[in-house]
């Protein structure tokens, strides 16, 4: 065994060390020039020290002072007066708010509180004051909700509240505080002052109010006024200046009368059109005065920043402006010249005018100021009447015995309409069709028998002197079917698609029957052999609309398959006498389904072929096996015949061997 010797020259003799190991009584020790890792820093315990005596000191402290805070107080608690409620007494203010020059209460007004803790037999009163600000304007104070408070003075400087009833101990009510439109931008301070013995102190609100912007001009608030000559009497569908003066030929003189210093009269806004027709004038006259009154935002002049104003004209004419010295196109007034056609910023409002090509037609003039259109008006100059136009005849085919109209306007060289036209009517076979003998721009036609006739009107009462014709085709129809018949659309619905049914019903002669209510089917009306949701016809009605001789409903397919019959049975306005049914079918398909079908019979089918070939393919394995087990056995046979063979062979090798072993002994 090896021994372990301890060195222990570091230590005095008189320390004893057991197994070689630091007893725990062992006392540190500690020679010259040798340093114990056991000895403590005299420093680190002297600050310890010191520090335990500081914190037993703050300890001390906070305990006196906990003690003391309490004792005051359970002081304070026990001398209460029985008025402490007096000190919830408050009126409280958001710190800040805004608002725009010319506003008055908006969304953005401060809100201020007021809490009166007492019974409705004590009120506070609050005052708004302008404390300080750019210009006088004053607070109003607006009540805005409460539950507790009664409330005198809304609406003022000045307001009251109490306690709703004698339960109340405590009555709050809130007010939106706004000042009343202020003129001038900057920051007011309103200082709010309560009096009435209570303990709320005076606050104050700061409400910073900026200046209300206006666009240079607004489209919506301009308005363009429109005058025709007063010597177009004879159209009726224009405004006048009713004959005021003829300046330039048209009537300056009412025109002025309008706009000059009663521009915003709003009884004048008759005259804001968006379209005027007159007679077409001679080359150089005009044609329509115009008074352009531009605004901004507010709809007020006031704060508009004038600009030199455009007018434009697309189509016949020339534009002028003022004086109408300039005549153009497009003509802007000049900010160079002060004369007739100059700009004057002093004056917002401007005339302009349209001067006549020699052409008809429409002109749209266009009214400009900094860019934005502020209207545009279309002045239809209309010619003298060259040809007719017939409106939309209020029946495709007419009734035996029934009438349809139609109206005639005429129009100018240029397609523009000039109106109601009045004309004389001819028929082209008065046994199926006849028409009045009156001249009128109305046209009533009555239907003789099933058949097509021409209408043509003319300027004149016969049709040989008149120079303006114009002609219109009419069908008539008996009022009875002699057929009805059902047809569907598509003709291979799928579940739930919407379907078309079309009733088509011919008179005897073949044609539609004439245009209106007949009673085609029975009192039954139309039944479905499968449910259908959604039918546009009436249940058990036989009443059907007919428009050239036709009426749609529609319905939606049912959500089965199969085949679909809509039946009726034959109504009064039906010439047959037995009342036989009338029906319609179609095949309800889906055609998902059906896909789905085939791909299943196809994948059956591929299956089927699958099962086939691999049948096929275990026959063939099994011969292949079979052949296989045969060259097994043949090679087999052939191993073990030359195995006897080489056996055989090896003998033979044996013996020749031996032989000539003794051959080479005897000699």
């Amino acid at each position: 065994m090896k021994h372990v010797k301890i060195h222990l020259n570091r230590f005095l003799r008189r320390v004893r060390i057991h197994g070689g190991e630091f007893d725990t009584s062992a006392r540190a020790m500690y020679r010259e020039g040798v340093t114990s890792s056991l000895r403590a820093d005299l420093r680190i315990v002297r600050g310890s020290t010191i520090e335990r005596k500081q914190m037993s000191t703050k300890t001390t402290f906070k305990r006196i002072t906990l003690v003391t805070v309490a004792a005051l107080g359970l002081g304070v608690m026990s001398v209460a007066p029985s008025s402490a409620a007096v000190q919830l007494d408050s009126v409280t203010a958001t710190a800040s708010a805004t608002q725009v020059t010319t506003e008055t209460l908006t969304a953005t007004a401060a809100v201020v509180t007021v809490t009166l803790a007492s019974t409705n037999t004590e009120t506070m009163t609050v005052t708004a004051t302008i404390q300080s600000g750019p210009a006088y304007v004053a607070p109003i104070l607006v009540f805005k909700e409460s539950t507790t408070a009664n409330t005198a003075g809304t609406g003022t400087s000045v307001i009251t509240i109490a306690g709703r009833t004698t339960s109340v101990s405590q009555a709050t009510a809130k007010y939106s505080l706004y000042l009343d439109a202020p003129a001038t931008a900057g920051t007011y301070v309103v200082k709010l002052t309560p009096t009435g013995g209570s303990n709320a102190v005076a606050t104050t609100v700061s409400i910073v109010v900026s200046k209300k912007v206006y666009s240079a001009v607004s489209a919506t608030h301009s308005r363009v006024w429109t005058m025709v000559p007063a010597a177009d009497g004879a159209d009726a569908n224009v405004t006048r200046c009713n004959g005021y003066g003829t300046p330039l030929g048209i009537c300056a003189g009412g025109y002025s009368q309008i706009y000059v210093g009663r521009d915003t009269d709003a009884s004048k806004d008759a005259f804001n059109l968006s379209t005027v027709s007159t007679t077409l004038k001679p080359l150089g006259v005009p044609v329509a005065s115009f008074a352009i009154i531009p605004r901004n935002e507010s709809g007020s002049a006031t704060t508009l920043s004038p600009s030199p104003i455009t007018v434009s004209v697309s189509g016949p004419g020339n534009v002028a402006i003022q004086d109408a010295i300039v005549r153009a196109k497009s003509v802007t007034e000049s900010v160079a010249n002060s004369g007739a056609d100059g700009y004057d910023p002093a004056k917002l409002t401007a005339s302009a005018w349209l001067i006549s090509d020699g052409t008809a037609g429409s002109s749209v003039v266009k009214f400009s100021m900094d860019g934005v259109v502020l209207r545009t008006v279309t002045v239809n100059q209309v010619g003298t009447t060259s040809a007719y136009v017939f409106g939309t005849p209020s029946k495709n085919v007419i009734g035996v015995g029934e009438t349809a109209s139609v109206t005639i306007t005429g129009a100018d060289s240029l397609a523009t309409t000039t109106g109601a036209a009045s004309v004389w009517a001819y028929s082209s076979d008065t046994a199926v069709a006849t028409v009045g003998t009156s001249q009128t721009s109305t046209v009533v036609i009555t239907g003789v028998k099933s058949g097509t006739a021409t209408i043509t009107v003319g300027n004149a009462s016969t049709l040989a002197a008149s120079t303006i014709t114009k002609t219109l085709a009419v069908k008539v129809g008996a009022i009875t079917a002699k057929t009805v018949a059902f047809t569907m659309s598509p003709t291979a619905p799928q579940p739930g698609e919407k379907v078309t049914l079309t009733v088509t019903a011919t008179d005897a002669s073949g044609n539609a029957v004439g245009d209106g209510s007949r009673d085609l089917f029975s009192a039954g009306g139309l039944t479905t052999s499968l449910a259908v949701q959604g039918a546009t016809w009436t249940a058990s009605t036989a009443a059907v609309t007919l428009k050239d001789g036709k009426a749609e409903y529609s319905f939606y397919a049912p959500t089965g398959t199969g085949k679909l019959t809509v039946t009726a049975t034959e109504g009064a306005s039906t010439d047959s006498t037995t009342k036989g049914s009338i029906t319609g079918s179609v095949d309800v398909t889906n055609a998902a389904l059906d896909a789905a079908t085939v791909a299943a019979e196809a994948a059956e089918a591929a299956a089927q072929d699958a099962t086939d070939a691999a049948l096929d393919a275990t026959t063939a394995a099994e011969a292949a096996g079979a052949l296989a087990q045969e060259a097994v056995d043949l090679v087999t046979e052939l191993s073990a015949q030359v195995t006897k063979l080489m056996t055989a062979l090896k003998a033979q090798i044996n013996y020749l061997t031996k032989l000539v072993m003794k051959l080479a002994a005897k000699k």
